[in-house]
């Protein structure tokens, strides 16, 4: 996160770069977040992972794969396992 962000000139992000004034250090520290907090998660550590999604979703409320991740950690994965669960076969 310490590396100064410079404009990457990719085809599919330029049209980005060229329409919105975008602040490149603020996108590539809630990046390195988002990548930081899903590792976490990987990993198990839930309370820092979640720690990291809220501060995403403070300083970008309109991020909203931050938002709903951490609506799902929040909600724990309780609810996902029961959509999953299929009955015993008979």
């Amino acid at each position: 996160m310490e590396t100064e962000p410079k404009i990457d000139y990719f085809a599919t992000s330029l049209p980005n770069l060229l329409l919105f004034d975008d602040d490149l250090k603020k996108r590539n520290r809630i990046d390195s977040l988002l990548l930081s907090a899903l590792t976490c998660h990987g990993l198990g550590d839930e309370a820092k992972a979640l720690r990291q999604l809220e501060q995403i979703v403070a300083e970008d409320p309109n991020h909203l794969f931050a938002a709903d991740t951490l609506r799902w950690l929040k909600q724990g994965s309780k609810a996902v396992l029961e959509v999953l669960e299929v009955p015993p076969a008979s």
